[in-house]
């Protein structure tokens, strides 16, 4: 499995709307609105790299999402 953690910045006023969207796509374990640089922080578990970039697509379709930035969890060694 791989791990990452995808933060975003919405169209303000948006935040809840962007959580429920964020929160059904398929990998997503939990979705959290934050104060500060980003909006929101999604933390995500997929199968394969592949799974990350297809929901990494998903996310730039949806409107009120302004930008993101993925950050994959590196596994200890």
């Amino acid at each position: 499995m791989l791990e990452a953690y995808v933060t975003g910045r919405v169209i303000p006023g948006s935040e809840s709307m962007i959580k429920e969207k964020v929160a059904r796509l398929k990998g997503v374990k939990k979705v959290s609105i934050v104060y500060g640089e980003v909006d929101f922080v999604a933390e995500v578990e997929v199968r394969e790299l592949a799974e990350l970039g297809d929901l990494a697509e998903r996310l730039r379709r949806i409107t009120s999402i302004i930008k993101t930035e993925t950050y994959i969890v590196r596994t200890e060694d």
